[in-house]
């Protein structure tokens, strides 16, 4: 127990340090980029090819995608259900992106240094489940529900994503 919560401590301190570097100005916009290209181009890549070096494919991890799925769509109908009184340009944010879990900046780190290897590819196959709506699922579910006349501001939405992913690049 005092192995997990020294790593979750560790890991809690990176991103508090992490923060702090950041907003004080301490790292310069440039080298946050850098570090964020090496995180998610060589990093986690490299986690995830590691953890499935010698693994063998059980039927009983289709039924961990599943309950991701089931713990996505629940997420997505209740985000749909607390925010039908809203105005359509409201409700666009949270329907679409208040569900989704992530596994890979925050989870696989931790999960690699506590479980190891297996844990992270039980971690790939909860999120293999999670990104069926998060990755489109819930944009198309939205644009047919817009098609049958509930307006969900998808407009907005595109407006939205085209500026986050200016703002990534």
């Amino acid at each position: 127990m005092f192995d997990i919560l020294h790593s979750a401590s560790a890991y809690a301190l990176i991103i508090v340090v992490g923060a702090v570097c950041s907003h004080t100005g301490f790292i310069k916009s440039e080298t946050k980029n850098v570090f964020s290209r090496l995180l998610f181009n060589i990093t986690l890549p490299c986690t995830v090819v590691y953890s499935f070096v010698g693994f063998q494919f059980d039927a009983s991890l289709l039924l961990v995608s599943a309950v991701s799925f089931a713990a996505t769509v629940v997420g997505f109908g209740g985000a749909m259900l607390f925010t039908r009184r809203r105005k359509p340009e409201d409700r666009m944010i949270p329907t679409l992106m208040g569900f989704g879990y992530n596994i890979g900046c925050f989870a696989l780190p931790f999960i690699s240094s506590v479980v190891g290897p297996t844990g992270v590819v039980i971690a790939c196959m909860f999120d293999l489940g999670n990104t069926i709506l998060v990755s489109g699922g819930a944009y198309a579910i939205v644009r047919t529900c817009r098609a049958k006349g509930v307006e969900l501001g998808t407009k907005t939405l595109t407006y939205e994503v085209n500026l986050s992913a200016l703002r990534m690049e």
